[in-house]
């Protein structure tokens, strides 16, 4: 008996650890179980995993799994296309996660921003209904189907003033709709194709018109930069040309600028407007990576 009692022991041990191992893989996304795929990624971001706790580099045409936690880094833009049809762009210093409610896919942002993106189905509005996606913010769903959605939601400094969950989301709508709007008390709004709408805590604010100052500031940190690349060479000389041209007229516009006389200070008044010209500032671009079809 006693020699038999360290085999017991030994089979127990692998019982337990067999059962430990089968939780983890179960946990763990199947293969081929894809929601879809990094398609562009400048910066950094990360994913963290069931079960692992651990956050994870996240690298261009990495598979993203349902309940994964995606984040990403201070000057960062990530593109994520979930299956054939719909592409989310996360703006830096946001999080996102993705998940899937009663069938339907989801998509859930808990802080920052994104641009939701999703073809209509193929043959037109008319070739059928189309597949139903939910944009869920911590104090809204948005049901999107054909359209294109922007979604930033931010924590208040305080409780919400309605008892609600202290956030306000922001949904912008550029294109498409319409788009369903819900809060957790039943509340409800409708977008049209170019309308805004802000949720604070569970109440849906009135639907305002987007205007172009709207649309370029819900647009804001979500556009991927062009790449600036070597001259080609065939291009030097023209560029060479444009510049003399372009300090002649400078010349020609100075004397002109003295004819008209100018302050005891020095700075001229009255002056043609290529006189006052500035040179832009260029921001610094990252390289853009892209990968097969998606960019």
């Amino acid at each position: 008996m006693r020699a038999r009692r360290p085999l017991v022991m030994l089979c127990m041990g692998l019982a337990v650890l067999g059962g430990a191992a089968g939780r983890v893989w179960a946990q763990a996304p199947a293969a081929g179980a894809a929601a879809g795929k990094v398609s562009t990624l400048i910066g950094q971001a990360t994913v963290t995993r069931a079960p692992v706790a651990t956050p994870a580099a996240l690298k261009l045409a990495d598979d993203v799994f349902v309940r994964d936690r995606l984040a990403t880094a201070e000057r960062s833009l990530l593109k994520v296309a979930l299956g054939p049809r719909a592409v989310v762009t996360v703006r830096e210093l946001s999080t996102l996660i993705i998940t899937e409610q009663s069938g339907r896919s989801a998509v859930g942002i808990e802080s920052g921003k994104l641009s939701f993106g999703l073809l209509p189905p193929a043959g037109g509005p008319g070739a059928g209904p189309g597949q139903l996606y939910e944009i869920r913010t911590p104090n809204a769903v948005a049901a999107v189907r054909g359209t294109i959605l922007i979604v930033e939601t931010r924590r208040l400094p305080g409780p919400a003033p309605d008892g609600g969950p202290p956030f306000h989301s922001e949904l912008s709508l550029l294109d498409g709709g319409p788009v369903d709007v819900f809060t957790g008390t039943s509340g409800r709004g409708v977008l049209q194709t170019r309308q805004v709408l802000s949720v604070i805590g569970n109440t849906i604010g009135a639907i305002r018109l987007l205007t172009p100052a709207a649309r370029a500031a819900a647009m804001a940190g979500l556009t991927v930069p062009r790449p600036i690349g070597p001259i080609p060479p065939a291009a030097r000389g023209t560029i060479t040309s444009q510049q003399q041209q372009a300090a002649a007229q400078d010349a020609k516009d100075a004397q002109d600028a003295a004819s008209l006389g100018g302050g005891s200070d020095g700075k001229l008044t009255d002056l043609p407007d290529s006189v006052n010209k500035q040179v832009p500032i260029l921001p610094q671009v990252q390289p853009r990576r892209c990968s097969g079809s998606y960019c």
